[in-house]
């Protein structure tokens, strides 16, 4: 098993990814129809902005980011600083899919365990990033000198078998996830559907890994189940790998209007990412095991 990375919300890809999902929250309230797909880089405290909407309204990407974070780290929200690059009342048009998703149930969920731990004390303002080698029982992690003593304490209360490391992970940098930047108009709502199809997998016990693709030569208003190309790349299932295709492109939508509609809940995720609860989202609705199990 690869090392499992957790950085508290307030850090890392986390934190990227909540700006990235909360600008595109704050583009929809003065434009609710607008198609906007925007990723955010994390150099440390200097944030750049890159992407494209139809909106025209350009909105305050560093007050909106000092606004949350003030919520939680007063300190940190006087340091951001934010490059905006931002093409505001950019037409474009949707291109063919070509996405995947590859998840190891295992994985999943020892990482949501460890992820909702680092939460857990960032809301108590105590910060600490993770690299939890479950295999030598090795965790590098990093904090500052002031919380050393604190951190470590944690973990070695919540990690007794591990070998604990300090480390520093100042120089890495970090990059916001497609879905968290994009509104629900092309690649997301098939993002959260190759999820959907997983959770159900995992949860049914068909499988204990999966690697799902969507590639289409077509626009997404024209798929369908008929015509859409839906590829499991691994074989490890408790069936054959292309009946499992078969009961997928069977059971679940895959008409962008459906599919629009069953995750209409999942346009804010920032508190699925502080956390990590799935269950309040469709995302981890398990609404079609009967008839997958019927089948």
């Amino acid at each position: 098993m690869s090392t499992i990375n957790v950085y508290n919300f307030l850090d890392g890809a986390n934190l990227c990814n909540i700006f990235a999902n909360l600008i595109v929250l704050k583009i929809k309230e003065s434009f609710p129809d607008a198609k906007t797909e925007i990723s955010v880089i994390n150099v440390r405290n200097f944030f750049i902005i890159k992407g494209q909407t139809t909106s025209e309204t350009l909105i305050n990407i560093a007050e909106l980011f000092q606004d949350f974070t003030n919520n939680y780290n007063e300190e940190l929200s006087k340091k951001i600083r934010v490059f905006d690059m931002i093409v505001y009342g950019k037409e474009f048009d949707d291109l063919p899919l070509n996405i995947s998703h590859k998840e190891n149930k295992y994985e999943l969920e020892r990482f949501i365990e460890i992820q909702r731990l680092v939460n857990y004390h960032a809301k108590n303002k105590t910060y600490f990033n993770l690299k939890v080698d479950d295999l030598s029982k090795i965790i590098f992690f990093d904090c500052s000198e002031e919380q050393y003593s604190d951190v470590k304490n944690i973990l070695e209360r919540d990690f007794t078998e591990y070998d604990l490391i300090k480390h520093d992970f100042s120089n890495e940098i970090y990059f916001s996830e497609k879905i968290y930047g994009q509104t629900m108009h092309n690649e997301k709502p098939y993002l959260l559907l190759l999820n959907f199809i997983t959770d159900h997998v995992f949860k049914l016990g068909i499988s204990k890994k999966i690697d799902l693709s969507i590639v289409s030569t077509i626009h997404t208003k024209e798929l369908t189940n008929e015509n859409i190309d839906l590829k499991i790349s691994n074989d490890d299932h408790i069936v054959k790998t292309n009946w499992l295709e078969s009961l997928i492109m069977d059971v679940f939508p895959f008409e962008i209007s459906d599919l629009q509609q069953r995750f209409s809940d999942c346009d804010d995720l920032t508190k699925l990412i502080i956390d990590s609860d799935f269950d309040g989202y469709s995302l981890s609705d398990l609404s079609v095991k009967h008839e997958m199990l019927l089948i």
